[in-house]
């Protein structure tokens, strides 16, 4: 009964992801493998426990030559690093074995969200139209080609196996499900803290589909499952806010500047989010930290964005009301999406990663929807095909846009085009573009470029560097934006040493070795060691090495 459905959710996993297998090292991945030698020995998994896991996050936008970042991560995930320390020791420095890792982690989601859809609704057509949506929805692609945006992949499924172990729990009464049930929660928070939903989705899961026979009798049998979730969140909780503390959580501020426009953009995302999923042939790829930019028409905008949360929590109710599998799936979409739409604010506003989890909720209620609909048009045409006509021609559009968003992830210039391309009011996407632009030996474009994005409120320390680059052969210019660069942004090395080198060319080599002193007293590098002992040796001052 299962073999079909299951081999076909393999191919159309394969298919729709297939293509990342030849993407490379993109963006923050390679900071994370490539700069970084903590995953290249097993040695180093003893430092998952100190406190020296978490890495600073000037380290990203100001890597040094090869060196240990530790776990390249602001936050603590320990799980999600053992994963890379697995990957290095099977693949080394080549991509392809860590897509390839990331294709079987969703591969292996997709199976799971099948399973818990037929456990809890009981019917193989929706389990497996459900399970279709998720696997080639294009919010997935962000997970899945990033190498460094795994953490969705590994908490899902720790997620999904959870659920799983409490529906048969329930069903069977034996306590080692529980205790699965248990330790997959505490592998998912450790790697991700999103998983922390997990006991509401059990608490609802119990609420709508558990038969009173199944809780058992007394309110031991009934509370004892949630001490279990409540004691693991808790511990979770305890390690994530005082010993393992995300300090970049703490200079989050609102959106826009004020909680009004903060809370404007956070319907701005959950209606985006709601609407990608719905339609993804609207799914672009996104810059990093990314925030919907202020709409022209502030007041229609906010009006339509809302309309739309509205219309969805509206339909939400409605849908609930129509069955238990409904109220809980509904349920588990509302209890992932809430705490990653930024009504709290948080480091990365928008993220399609983020719709990993909460897309399985969606994903039961787009098959439910398409099924009720194919049934409906069968009914009055006396036809079967309806259903998979509707169902195929929502995957055809899925895929397609998926497997073209995978392609922007294969290198990093392709990445920086279509950020650009798709936002072009977006200042991130700025940055990117003048850095590739400098790198493809067009200066002028990247000076231009950058400025346009500094004027779109382009805020990131190494906007100055790129500018000096665009300039490096003309000397005063590229000092004046490095001058002006460490006058807003005084800690940050690569400043310092882009100084360093033009004050060498220029011949001035007093300015020359105090930046380079400067840049060595705030991160050692190699460059800035070859550069200083350039400047030592035409001045004849070896001793002041």
């Amino acid at each position: 009964m299962h073999r079909k459905p299951v081999v076909i959710l393999l191919l159309l996993c394969a298919i729709t992801f297939g293509n990342a297998l030849r993407n490379g090292f993109v963006g923050d991945d390679n900071f994370l493998i490539l700069q970084n030698e903590f995953y290249s020995s097993f040695s180093n998994i003893k430092d998952l426990f100190t406190s020296r896991y978490l890495t600073d996050p000037a380290a990203a936008i100001s890597p040094a030559d090869k060196a240990r970042y530790f776990s390249g991560s602001v936050a603590y995930r320990p799980v999600l690093s053992l994963t890379y320390f697995w990957d290095y020791a099977l693949w080394k420095e080549q991509p392809f074995g860590y897509h390839f890792t990331s294709l079987l982690w969703h591969a292996a989601n997709t199976l799971l969200v099948y399973w818990l859809i037929f456990l809890v609704a009981g019917q193989v057509g929706i389990a497996f139209w459900a399970a279709a949506i998720f696997a080639v929805h294009p919010f997935k692609s962000e997970a899945v080609c990033a190498i460094g945006y795994r953490a969705d992949l590994v908490a899902a499924l720790f997620v999904l196996l959870g659920m799983i172990a409490h529906v048969q729990f329930r069903r069977r009464k034996a306590v080692p499900w529980s205790a699965a049930a248990h330790a997959a929660f505490f592998l998912a928070v450790f790697a991700k803290e999103a998983a922390i939903v997990f006991p509401a989705m059990v608490f609802c899961y119990d609420r709508f589909c558990t038969r009173p026979e199944e809780k058992g009798d007394g309110w031991r049998r009934v509370l004892v499952p949630y001490i279990g979730y409540v004691l693991i969140g808790a511990f979770y909780i305890y390690i994530y806010l005082f010993v393992f503390r995300n300090e970049q959580a703490a200079s989050v501020t609102w959106l826009g500047g004020s909680p009004g426009m903060h809370l404007i953009k956070s319907v701005q995302i959950l209606a985006g989010y709601v609407t990608g999923l719905f339609l993804p042939f609207v799914v672009k790829v996104l810059p990093p930290v990314y925030q919907p930019p202020v709409p022209d028409a502030l007041v229609v905008t906010a009006a339509l964005t809302a309309a739309i949360v509205a219309l969805t929590a509206w339909t939400s109710v409605l849908f609930a009301r129509r069955g238990p599998a409904n109220a809980f799936f509904i349920s588990w979409f509302w209890l992932a999406v809430i705490p990653v739409s930024n009504l709290i604010p948080l480091v990365n506003p928008m993220a399609h990663r983020f719709m990993y989890l909460p897309s399985v909720g969606m994903a039961f209620m787009l098959a439910v929807f398409l099924h009720a609909a194919g049934e409906w048009m069968n009914a009055r045409l006396r036809s079967r095909n309806f259903v998979t006509i509707f169902a195929g021609a929502y995957l055809l559009a899925a895929m397609i846009i998926a497997i073209r968003i995978n392609a922007a992830w294969r290198h990093d210039y392709i990445m920086a085009y279509r950020l650009y391309q798709n936002h072009p009011r977006d200042p991130v996407s700025h940055l990117f573009m003048g850095l590739t632009y400098v790198r493809i030996g067009e200066p002028e474009k990247a000076e231009r470029v950058i400025l346009d994005g500094i004027r779109l409120g382009l805020d990131d320390p190494r906007v100055y560097y790129i500018l000096a680059l665009s300039r490096k052969n003309d000397y005063d210019l590229a000092a004046g934006y490095l001058n002006k660069g460490v006058s807003v942004y005084p800690d940050y090395p690569m400043l310092y040493l882009g100084l360093g080198r033009t004050y060498l060319m220029k011949g001035d080599l007093v300015r020359a070795r105090q930046a380079l002193r400067q840049c060595l007293a705030l991160q050692p590098s190699y460059r800035a060691y070859n550069y200083l002992f350039q400047v030592l040796l035409l001045e004849k001052d070896a001793p002041g090495l």
